[in-house]
């Protein structure tokens, strides 16, 4: 696992991208972490390819971790925060199977 993309909001929270094989397929996990004071609502939308829209709330000070699927190896997502009209993020590329 190696971590790919960060993006980062320090009024909000950040999300950062690992690659990795699960039963041999590749797959996304994204970790989302709320560092501030508050909750942070992530949604999660996929803008290509597999996956479907999913909204995740963090606590302040917690993360959380989702497994996103790939089509192929490829994934498309884009990532908002309800708190911060600023926050988006676009996860897009291949993971070569091993």
């Amino acid at each position: 696992m190696g971590e790919i993309g960060t993006v980062e909001d320090l009024l909000v929270g950040r999300a950062v991208l690992e690659a990795e094989q699960i039963a041999g397929r590749p797959t996304r996990r994204f970790f989302l972490f709320a560092e501030g004071r508050q909750s942070v609502t992530f949604t999660l939308t996929t803008n290509d390819f597999a996956g479907r829209t999913r909204t995740i709330e963090v606590r302040a000070g917690k993360q959380q971790v989702v497994t996103w699927p790939t089509e192929d190896g490829y994934s498309d997502v884009i990532i908002t925060a309800k708190e911060s009209a600023d926050f988006r993020q676009r996860f897009a590329g291949r993971a070569a199977e091993k």
